[in-house]
């Protein structure tokens, strides 16, 4: 098992003090390639949607590359479930539980949770889904291009999974576009089943980027028509609780989408493309009404204290 990348100020810390746990996302890219477990896209819906939230936000992101030095444990839980995920159908479900083996020996409660999690969702869907999902393709990174007042720039998304539905008994489809359609699969984890998690899918700004980007590129000449998108909901309750739900975006919600967002990803991309406006704090003007709501920025605490205070942020590797 390779290492995880630790710096200096955790290998220089006194004694007396405990070490802080490296981040599952670090340990995780420690062994493994961002092809075997996912990462985010290149220049997709969190860039866009965090730019267009804030464009101090996404200086300090994707500029500055800071990131809270306190893991958020719920994303971590998240990160390493998703990884989970894409061991599983990459490797038919025989190199599930590595993510885990590797994070245990850093952060054992966490893994305990991931596993246990993971084990109550298979005991409920992996017969059903042996028997009536065909997997047409796992962390699969989509692209498009987008045009405003004669400038371009990518759009890109990284789909979970993509999976064509069949009858228990009958084959599975040959490879090429599937005629009866595929959906692409978004897996989450949540503490609780609250309406943030069962309604506004359709408006999700994550599935309407893959969705748009999958009309761009006409991907349905490639994997069979976009039904929608399944939801695969795992609710950290004792006991474990999952929900699926479908969800199907609509042209013109995708056409709108588009209109508001083009502008928006061209400006971005031209910034972090400008060796001048990058690294001027200048160009990237700070939106105050996105600071505080009901949750705090995750930047909050950085520009709270204008940045002098110490421990709370490092730069990501």
């Amino acid at each position: 098992m390779l290492l995880p990348n630790v710096s200096a100020e955790v290998l220089n810390a006194p004694f007396d003090e405990p070490l802080m746990p490296t981040s599952v996302d670090d340990i995780l890219k420690s062994n493994f390639s961002s092809e075997e477990i996912g990462s985010e896209s290149s220049f997709g819906s969190h860039r866009i949607k965090t730019y267009m939230a804030c464009e101090f936000r996404a200086y300090l992101t994707y500029v500055r590359k800071l990131v809270p030095v306190k893991e958020n444990q719920a994303l971590a839980l998240g990160t390493l479930v998703h990884a989970c995920f894409a061991r599983h159908y990459m490797t038919g479900g025989r190199d599930t539980w590595r993510p885990i083996e590797v994070v245990e020996p850093y952060l054992p409660e966490l893994a305990l949770e991931a596993r246990s999690l993971l084990y109550a969702y298979f005991a409920k869907y992996a017969t059903v889904e042996a028997e009536t999902w065909d997997v047409r393709a796992v962390e699969q990174e989509v692209a498009a291009r987008l045009t405003h007042d004669g400038k371009s720039c990518p759009l890109t998304a990284r789909v979970d999974l993509v999976v064509a539905k069949r009858e228990r008994g009958a084959p599975t489809s040959p490879w090429g576009p599937v005629p009866q359609g595929v959906w692409l699969t978004d897996h989450k984890t949540a503490a609780r089943m609250s309406q943030e998690y069962i309604r506004g899918y359709a408006f999700d700004f994550q599935l309407m980027t893959q969705a748009a980007i999958w009309r761009l590129a006409d991907l349905d000449a490639v994997y069979g028509p976009l039904n929608g998108f399944m939801i695969n909901i795992l609710l950290k309750s004792k006991p474990p609780k999952f929900h699926r739900l479908e969800v199907a975006i609509t042209r013109a919600e995708t056409e709108r989408f588009l209109h508001s967002i083009t502008p928006r990803a061209v400006e971005l991309y031209a910034k972090l493309q400008s060796k001048t406006k990058r690294a001027d704090e200048k160009y990237w003007p700070q939106n105050m009404a996105s600071c505080v709501g009901k949750y705090l920025c995750r930047m909050f605490d950085y520009c709270e204290s204008s940045g002098t205070v110490p421990g709370v942020y490092r730069e990501k590797a």
